[in-house]
């Protein structure tokens, strides 16, 4: 649809706000107000527009900061291996560190005692022998029965080894060697420590089974009662 200007009257398509041919406004300057926002549209759309790529552009920087955390970081397999690696040897050289400190405090244990041993007078020392051979030739005699019984031939080579280093202890006491004695009866008397230590151990489980035998032998009468 076509109109005409109000002031050349020529035709004019409808909406035209100026007239191409004599250049006046075609609308009152009140409708003109009116139309103030179709100028405004465009640059309102271009505003958002704009303002949405930089929130997407800081959204897409966000994500990829929060991938890149070392939290959601993934690790390459072959820098796990490394760090697994490196964390065994750290383990190994810790282990191999404790065994040098257990070492050397045996070593200044060891030589504590040397040390409280030789400012021992004389006859304390023989004395003390005495009584470590007494109860080593005590202490074998159950094992020296059980030798015509069990037929284990380590056990039976140490029943024999033990009865000759206890005789060879009392024999170097007798003969006023008392260092060379002392150290083969520790020897001796440590061994038994152990044994005596390992079957308590073993008598454990089988003292627990008894009571516990035992507590329900108890409990079926009461339960008939």
């Amino acid at each position: 649809m076509q109109d005409r200007c109000p002031h050349c009257e020529k035709p004019i398509k409808m909406g035209t706000i100026i007239c191409p041919s004599c250049n006046s406004y075609v609308i009152k300057v009140e409708d003109k107000k009116r139309v103030w926002h179709l100028y405004a549209i465009p640059g309102l759309v271009l505003a958002i527009a704009i303002g949405l790529g930089i929130y997407l552009q800081h959204m897409n920087k966000q994500a990829e900061e929060k991938q890149n955390a070392p939290g959601v970081r993934k690790v390459d397999p072959n820098v796990t291996k490394q760090l697994e690696a490196e964390d065994a040897e750290r383990r190994r050289i810790v282990e191999r560190r404790e065994r040098l400190e257990a070492r050397r405090r045996e070593e200044a244990e060891k030589k504590a005692v040397e040390a409280r041993w030789r400012s021992t007078p004389r006859d304390e020392q023989i004395a003390y022998v005495k009584g470590q051979v007494a109860s080593a030739q005590e202490k074998i005699v159950p094992y020296r029965e059980m030798v015509t019984s069990y037929s284990g031939e380590e056990f039976n080579e140490w029943v024999n080894t033990s009865d000759s280093q206890i005789a060879a202890a009392a024999a170097l006491l007798d003969a006023d060697r008392v260092d060379q004695a002392k150290g083969i009866i520790d020897g001796v008397m440590k061994e038994f420590q152990e044994l005596e230590a390992q079957q308590e151990e073993e008598e454990k489980p089988a003292e627990s089974e008894g009571e516990a035998e035992e507590g329900e032998k108890t409990a079926e009468p009461a339960k008939a009662g």
